[in-house]
């Protein structure tokens, strides 16, 4: 269980909110949830944007094959103690 709560958008600006909201509904439809740390990021909009943006640069790479991709991820959440 996080320390910190995740971002509600509804209690955000409204452009921040809009933002957040899309960013998780991205996030839903890539990886079937919204993850904690899109969450606890989307306190700070402009970490979440530098975020989300690395995170789509490393999904969509075509540069390294998708089985090691996952190897790796699953490799990281390992090591980092997440659950998925």
């Amino acid at each position: 269980m996080p320390r910190i709560e995740g971002a509600e958008p509804r209690k955000l600006g409204f452009f921040a909110g809009l933002f957040v909201r899309l960013v998780y509904w991205f996030t839903r439809r890539k990886v079937g949830t919204t993850l904690t740390s899109m969450r606890v990021a989307a306190h700070h909009p402009r970490l979440l944007f530098g975020k989300s943006m690395m995170e789509a640069a490393a999904l969509s790479s075509r540069l390294v094959d998708e089985r090691l991709k996952t190897l790796t991820s699953v490799r990281v959440a390992m090591v980092a103690g997440c659950p998925h």
